[in-house]
């Protein structure tokens, strides 16, 4: 009878062991981290590096653009944006969203936080395509 005992005991800890490393780790930062104005410093579209953002949680509005870029000042940049966990095999980053391109497409993406200032926002839908990939930084 002890012997059953044991081995059940040794069977729950091992399932309740396997059902907690298949959870995903919590979030690193949450959407607070973002709030204030970003300063887009570079992409993979010229066009529209040194426009400036201000985020408030959930979306960011356009402040800032450069006479080249085709974004207009009052846009929505950035829409629903929720925490993640990071995972390098999917590209899953700290944040995802929803990315507005000069092109006025709507993109699923991603920021990647680099440190505490410093962000990336990849396109998950078009990675390849103008914009796909932006460097911003957090305006001091």
């Amino acid at each position: 009878m002890k012997a059953k005992v044991v081995v059940l005991f040794v069977l729950a800890m091992t399932i309740s062991m396997l059902f907690g490393a298949c959870r995903r780790p919590a979030p690193e930062y949450d959407t607070g981290f973002l709030k204030g104005e970003w300063i887009r410093l570079s992409s993979t579209d010229s066009r529209s590096d040194s426009m400036v953002v201000e985020v408030d949680m959930q979306e960011s509005i356009i402040k800032y653009v450069p006479a080249t870029s085709n974004f207009q000042v009052g846009n929505t940049k950035w829409r629903n944006i929720y925490t993640t966990s990071r995972d390098q095999l999917t590209k899953r980053g700290d944040f995802k969203l929803s990315d507005l391109s000069g092109s006025k497409q709507v993109s699923e993406s991603t920021i990647f936080v680099l440190d505490a200032n410093n962000i990336e926002v990849r396109s998950i839908d078009y990675p390849n395509a103008p914009g796909g990939y932006q460097l911003w930084t957090r305006k001091l």
